[in-house]
């Protein structure tokens, strides 16, 4: 082997050794912040599956089903249930720390994040994080009665 090659082959041998230890500390320093998101239905169908890993679920708060502890810490434990009204099952949520507003709306959309736990066959979910979906914001105005909506093509004056 000649005095070159020698030199090359350490060079791509330490640039070899230097990506797999980049991608290495790039994926595990990914993994912890990659959750899965299911509808609260799915995790009601197998939540054996689901038992112990942090994901995060999505569903509706139960009209009534909210209760505040103010000392010492804001504590919260609140039910939630599908977002479609046929749905069946609910999970009870305990979560310390700061809550959105829209919580306290009555049927609010929420995505619960933290871990699924079941004692005595009762499943808890407790939460680290809670968001707030706000689909009101989203939804096209109302229009007025006896206004029409013009089409595509339609100019309006």
């Amino acid at each position: 082997m000649t005095k070159t090659s020698s030199k090359f082959l350490k060079i791509g041998l330490g640039s070899a050794v230097g990506l797999a230890v980049s991608s290495y500390l790039v994926v595990a320093g990914l993994l912890p912040a990659l959750i899965y998101s299911r509808p609260v239905e799915v995790v009601l169908k197998d939540p054996a599956a689901y038992v112990g890993r942090r994901i995060k679920i999505e569903g509706k708060v139960v009209e009534g089903s909210l209760l505040e502890k103010k000392t010492p810490a804001l504590e919260y434990r609140f039910r939630v249930r599908p977002k479609d009204p046929a749905g069946a099952g609910e999970v009870l949520v305990h979560h310390v720390g700061i809550v959105p507003d829209t919580l306290f709306i009555p049927g609010a959309e929420v995505v619960v994040q933290g871990t699924l736990a079941s004692a005595a066959g009762a499943l808890t979910f407790e939460s680290e994080n809670v968001l707030a979906k706000c689909p009101s914001k989203y939804e096209g105005k109302k229009v007025p009665e006896g206004y029409k909506v013009p089409g595509p093509n339609v100019a309006v004056r």
